[in-house]
């Protein structure tokens, strides 16, 4: 083999070619694969580059085999897919390696010196891949692996710096690192996120420790450093808390009941308005939205939001769902170091919707200067089952026996009765001859609004034939009788 300083033209070689060794003498070494050509190298072989990384044909790197990047010039990696790799070290005294596509590591990405700017792609790692960070750093984009997680202790994914801890099996979880700020309450973070997504997300009991590192700092102090939740992807932010380690670069939170998006800022440099808690109730005058804040921060007030989902296009991500709507607006306490209550009802909340329809509440935070911030704690309230509890709580004016729904029908239909006060209630079903069929209530009912389904069957269980019946109600003030349909 020529160990001389020139360049070698690797893709002069014959169609498929078998790499066993560059040293690093190889000053400016470089390589590019073109489209027809295969390279391989072998299990244990170093592939040492002073220079760029292009390929346009195969690669294929067996397991124990690495590609070391030494040059001290900014250096690419360049195709047009997802390349793969087995072992990366970057051992560089100056400069960066510049990721121009998509890679996966199979083995150990080494940052010994000199970082990797990931460049908007993402560097993902197998489910034998890692991380391992001494004096070199990842920067731009984001980088992500998946493991699972059964009662884990400390279990740092892919060696991405987020170290989780749960008493609970949290399945397949996937902790996808980013490395850009995010603005929190007119300030930013640092620049480092984690994203974390595991398969069961509830009733986790979980501690978090939030690795960082010095460069990622982004003006904040690291002695106020504290952990902010995002359940948008990032439009809104909670500020969580936690305990900074400025020593070991760590911060650790725990009693985490879900995960989500992770980012750390400046505690002195907060959201304006901490909010705690944002939880609905129903009542006979409608649904009763309450909130309460820790702190707030120059708070103007808050506008209460509205949207309604048609049917299955709920937006999962609730991050911007379609249509807000202004109900009303709530004025803040400007500046307040204790906790504040606040409430607001919505007298209409079927207001535009439709049976199988989502509706959705939010709060739109304006501070005295203007600024907007929305919170994350939205409510979501599937129309149909709101309307039954809705219908069960209002206490009707007056006696009534409701046609039945559907009519005619098969083999199902529901019948609803109203109830002012208290009485014994009996409803049953006859046929047009006048003997009784079925059952349905005997029994004394506290005043409101009933609905009871009737399957077709008589009192022994058996199918009824098609046909007109009738059902009818009475009580000791209240008597009333309607048809419906059975068709077969």
């Amino acid at each position: 083999m020529n160990r001389s300083n020139s360049k070698p033209n690797l893709h002069k070689f014959p169609l498929t070619l078998v790499l066993l060794i560059i040293l690093s003498s190889a000053i400016n070494a470089q390589i590019v694969i073109k489209s027809g050509t295969v390279v391989t190298i072998k299990s244990g072989t170093f592939l040492v580059l002073q220079g760029n990384y292009s390929n346009a044909g195969t690669f294929s790197a067996n397991s124990g085999s690495t590609v070391k990047f030494t040059g001290t010039s900014t250096q690419s990696i360049t195709k047009a897919d997802v390349e793969t790799f087995e072992n990366i070290v970057v051992d560089k005294s100056s400069e960066n390696v510049l990721l121009n596509n998509d890679i996966l590591v199979n083995g150990t990405l080494t940052l010994a010196n000199g970082n990797i700017n990931i460049n908007g792609n993402t560097l993902s790692f197998s489910d034998n891949g890692s991380l391992v960070e001494t004096s070199g750093r990842l920067a731009g984009g984001s980088s992500a692996a998946t493991r699972t997680l059964n009662a884990p202790s400390l279990m740092n994914i892919g060696g991405l710096g987020a170290l989780i801890t749960s008493t609970a099996n949290l399945g397949s979880t996937t902790v996808t690192r980013g490395h850009t700020a995010y603005t929190i309450g007119g300030n930013n973070s640092i620049l480092r996120s984690y994203n974390i997504s595991p398969a069961n997300n509830t009733g986790l009991n979980a501690t978090l420790v939030f690795c960082y590192d010095d460069s990622e700092l982004n003006g904040s102090d690291e002695a106020d450093l504290v952990l902010f939740r995002s359940t948008d992807n990032g439009t809104t932010w909670t500020l969580a808390g936690g305990t900074v380690d400025t020593a070991n670069n760590k911060i650790t939170l725990s009693s985490i009941d879900g995960f989500s998006v992770w980012t750390a800022g400046d505690s002195n440099a907060p959201l304006p308005v901490q909010l705690t808690s944002f939880t609905d109730s129903l009542t006979v005058d409608g649904l009763l939205l309450r909130w309460e804040t820790a702190t707030e921060v120059n708070n103007y007030g808050f506008e209460v939001q509205r949207a309604n989902i048609r049917g299955h296009d709920a937006d999962s991500s609730v991050g911007n769902p379609v249509n807000w709507m202004k109900l009303g607006f709530i004025e803040g306490h400007g500046n307040s170091n204790s906790p504040k209550k606040y409430e607001f009802l919505d007298s209409d909340p079927f207001a535009n919707t439709k049976p199988g329809d989502t509706t959705m509440y939010r709060l739109k935070q304006i501070d005295n200067d203007g600024t907007v911030n929305y919170y994350n704690s939205i409510i979501r309230l599937d129309i149909t089952a709101l309307t039954s509890i809705m219908e069960e709580l209002l206490i009707p004016e007056e006696f009534d026996l409701k046609q039945n729904y559907p009519n005619p029908f098969n083999p199902t239909t529901t019948i609803k009765y109203d109830l002012p006060v208290e009485q014994n209630v009996k409803l049953n079903i006859y046929n047009i001859l006048g003997a009784k069929v079925k059952t349905l209530v005997n029994t004394a009912k506290k005043a409101g609004r009933y609905s009871v389904l009737w399957n077709g069957t008589n009192d022994y269980g058996s199918k009824v034939a098609s046909g007109m019946y009738i059902y009818s109600i009475q009580t000791k003030e209240f008597k009333k009788s309607a048809k419906m349909l059975l068709v077969k």
